[in-house]
């Protein structure tokens, strides 16, 4: 029992991380999602078939069949969309992104769009407090010339720097994939 969880253990965090920083980055969430639940398919009925050889009668490759033909079903006519489904329960997907360090989304509801990393509201594309962000420290020392926005956001910060007399801006994220999407 013992080397059992130990092995269970040791295939969830290796699955874990396989998933993660393995299959996600480079296959993307839908393409990942529908190989794993595959592959978990076939373990399942591979599993089944050894277990049960010579047991119930000659039907358990048939149920195996039918549980495979089942799951492509599903697969085919489940009416989930990824990743719609998953970034956007409340509203319409207009994009999405998936860098190295989050799942970014702009995502239209009601009458605005929003930005979102892992579901987490970034901004809009409506007036919010991070337009201010950037007047403040102008007023505070109007003499600045080079300017460092860590953060992007929906770009409203950056944006307003450059309606003052600035020779340089320079923005950095934590993801990346931020730049292209708010353009």
């Amino acid at each position: 029992v013992g080397r059992l969880l130990a092995a269970n253990t040791l295939g969830g965090i290796l699955g874990s991380v396989t998933v993660g920083f393995v299959a996600i980055p480079r296959l993307g969430m839908d393409p990942a999602l529908s190989v794993l639940s595959a592959l978990s398919v076939a373990a399942g009925v591979a599993t089944w078939l050894l277990l049960s050889s010579g047991r119930a009668g000659g039907r358990t490759p048939a149920l195996a069949a039918a549980a495979v033909l089942l799951y492509v079903g599903l697969l085919a006519h489940g009416g989930a969309r990824l990743p719609e489904d998953w970034l956007a329960p409340s509203g319409a997907l207009v994009a999405h992104r998936e860098g190295r360090t989050a799942t970014l989304a702009v995502v239209r509801e009601r009458d605005a769009l929003h930005l979102k990393m892992d579901g987490w509201w970034q901004g809009s594309d409506r007036w919010t407090h991070q337009a201010a962000a950037a007047h403040v420290p102008m007023l505070l020392h109007p003499a600045a010339r080079r300017v460092l926005v860590v953060g992007a956001g929906t770009g409203q910060t950056p944006s307003r720097f450059l309606q003052h007399d600035v020779e340089a801006l320079h923005c950095v994220d934590v993801e990346a994939e931020v730049f292209a999407l708010i353009r």
